[in-house]
């Protein structure tokens, strides 16, 4: 587990995924299952009295996912009450995080 309380620990080169929008509204915790499990569970935390519109920053290097990232997607899963189920996105999509609340993501195999 990577928690986004590492980046001010150890600097933000030290997270595998990070949200792209400036600020600290958005709070990342990445779940690395690499190499033979080939995915990862992102989570998406909002500290914003806003909807704030955003995408992922992958440091591959942390992450560990094998091959091309361009073959990874973002899987939304229906986690009822909480988010319902989104169709796959590209890994670096745009989507967005409703306020005090959050997003989480699959990060696997499109």
């Amino acid at each position: 587990m990577f928690g986004w309380w590492l980046a001010d620990a150890l600097g933000p080169a030290a997270l595998p995924v990070a949200a792209a929008t400036n600020g600290t509204a958005l709070k990342v915790t990445t779940f690395a299952l690499p190499a033979a499990r080939a995915r990862a569970i992102v989570v998406i935390a909002s500290f914003a009295d806003a909807p704030l519109r955003t995408s992922l920053v992958v440091n591959n290097t942390v992450l560990g996912l094998p091959g091309d990232l361009a073959t990874f997607c973002l899987h939304t899963p229906a986690l009822p009450p909480f988010q319902a189920a989104a169709p796959a996105a590209a890994l670096g999509a745009a989507f967005d995080v409703p306020p005090g609340q959050g997003v989480i993501f699959d990060v696997k195999a499109c």
